[in-house]
């Protein structure tokens, strides 16, 4: 789901933090073509099979990737 990174961006010591709220899960997944629910979804991001990969344009097949985990 692509992230906008406006007023939700902030540095972090270790990193950034991005903070999203009324986002529609669909309208992310179709700009990706992405076919899974959004209950589908959420059950990868609790086995831990959910990766962020930041793409720049200095970057273009991706600069940084990770897991991403649910908040505590």
């Amino acid at each position: 789901m692509p992230v906008p990174f406006g007023p939700a961006y902030a540095a972090t010591p270790n990193g950034f933090s991005v903070r999203m709220k009324d986002c529609v899960y669909t309208d992310g997944a179709a700009l990706l073509g992405i076919e899974e629910s959004f209950e589908q979804f959420i059950a990868a991001l609790e086995s831990g099979a959910v990766v962020l990969n930041i793409h720049t344009d200095a970057h273009q097949d991706g600069e940084i990737s990770g897991l991403v985990i649910p908040a505590s």
